[in-house]
């Protein structure tokens, strides 16, 4: 009877503190921020905030004038004050500077197919600058209408980008970037263009799982790949070809197996990052070959360094079922203590007629 009393006043400690240890969980809800590099490999709610690659010379996706001037310009300054009367007169600083829209263009080309795309450019600064948009390696892709222009202050150009796939291109994933250079400052735009065969026998979407779209070097990237057979017959074996690769042409990781498709197959696959990764942009991306065709998917994610990451309190779930049925188990509570307490005076009231009767 002893140690089941004491379980009781156990549980009933137990239940005065669950709302104490709730209203911690809420306060650790968005995570608790831990410095250093992180791995996404086997983690849950895992936030992370990445930091750009400044001084590379070219103004990427998280930069700008006020935390990367070397890349990105210099930011507009304020007005200067003016001189007295007969002091030297101070000069003032010209800011330059352009905006891109959009930063990153994914295309999709079956062979012998065209397809257009745009891009704005925006003079913000306070000078004249002359423009030179450099096609690198994806020249032989893109047809540009102009590739040599001069932007006034606060005036903006949309250029046309065709993109063509010969009919004897071979299918593949091509990435590289197209940058927009001023005498001073360079840009990129990330851009891949995925040339599949002409016929389309077999259709191939890849996208890299949300929680390994920022990660560190030596880390795992994950990436779902679902491929869908159009044709008639079925089922097929084909041969599947995953790999990571950069914006210069060169082939991190990658690897190769044998799969039977009858009308529809999703999977899960992995690539490791050689811890030698530099940061940047990379490109997940799946080739899948049958007989004479080749079906192409691909997606972006980026190598950072992790400056801080969420971790979510790895109980959290059971305490907010307890919550849920706080008020079912102290109702129980309540009815074991007054049931214990019933017995308890039953004992005692039993007693005392016992003794009543033996000293009659």
């Amino acid at each position: 009877m002893r140690r089941f009393s004491v379980v009781i006043v156990t549980l009933a400690i137990i239940l005065v503190l669950i709302p104490l240890i709730t209203s911690l969980l809420i306060n650790l809800e968005n995570g608790i921020e831990i410095s250093g590099a992180a791995s996404n490999v086997g983690t849950v709610g895992v936030n992370v905030v990445s930091a750009g690659v400044c001084g590379n010379g070219i103004c990427e996706s998280g930069e700008d004038c006020s935390n990367c001037p070397s890349d990105c310009g210099t930011c507009p300054s304020p007005a200067p004050s003016p001189s007295p009367a007969g002091g030297g007169g101070g000069g003032i600083s010209i800011v330059r500077g352009f905006t891109v829209e959009p930063d990153f263009i994914k295309v999709s080309l079956r062979q012998g197919e065209t397809i257009t795309r745009t891009l704005g450019i925006y003079n913000h600064g306070g000078s004249t600058l002359n423009f030179e948009i450099d096609l690198q390696e994806l020249r032989d892709f893109i047809l540009l209408s102009d590739e040599f222009f001069t932007l006034k202050p606060g005036e903006s150009k949309i250029l046309t980008l065709d993109f063509t796939a010969a009919i004897n291109e071979k299918p593949d994933v091509y990435a590289d970037l197209i940058l927009i250079k001023t005498r001073d400052i360079t840009k990129s735009v990330r851009t891949i263009i995925e040339v599949e065969s002409r016929e389309a026998i077999l259709d191939v979407n890849l996208s890299v799982l949300d929680e390994y779209k920022v990660v560190s070097k030596g880390d795992v990237v994950k990436a779902d790949i679902v491929l869908s057979n159009l044709g008639d017959l079925k089922p097929i074996d084909v041969f599947l070809n995953y790999a990571i690769k950069d914006f210069y042409g060169n082939v991190l990781t990658q690897r190769e197996e044998s799969l039977k498709i009858e009308d529809f197959l999703r999977i899960t696959r992995e690539l490791k990052l050689p811890e030698n990764a530099p940061e940047g942009s990379y490109v997940f991306y799946t080739k899948v070959l049958y007989e004479n065709t080749t079906a192409i998917g691909s997606d972006l994610f980026d190598v950072r360094e992790i400056r801080a990451k969420r971790i979510e309190f790895p109980f959290k779930s059971i305490w907010i079922w307890l919550t849920e049925y706080y008020w079912v188990l102290l109702i129980i509570l309540i009815i074991i203590l007054i049931y214990l307490n019933i017995r308890v005076l039953k004992k005692k009231q039993k007693r005392v007629v016992c003794y009543r009767k033996k000293r009659k």
